[in-house]
């Protein structure tokens, strides 16, 4: 007969959990590498985007801001294991 430990069953969903986390912050990270990039060529996947330079510079701040609160999630994570 097979019995189950509550804590094996807690401690796999917050295996699952971290994972989940770490995952959407890597496409956090990916997604603002992309905007920056975008921002600077004005081309989206080849649809053209704004030639203006505070566009370019405001659409660049805000992919940064992706990037590092995906890093920061990614070492909250690491940091909490």
């Amino acid at each position: 007969m097979i019995t189950y430990d509550a804590g094996d069953t807690e401690m796999a969903n917050t295996q699952k959990r971290k994972r989940g986390i770490i995952a959407v912050a890597l496409l956090m990270i990916l997604f603002g590498i992309v905007e920056i990039i975008t921002a600077f060529t004005h081309n989206f996947v080849g649809i053209s985007t704004t030639q203006g330079t505070l566009s370019a510079y405001t659409t660049a701040a805000v992919g940064s801001l992706y990037a590092i609160a995906g890093k920061v999630s990614i070492l909250i994570q690491k940091l909490s294991l």
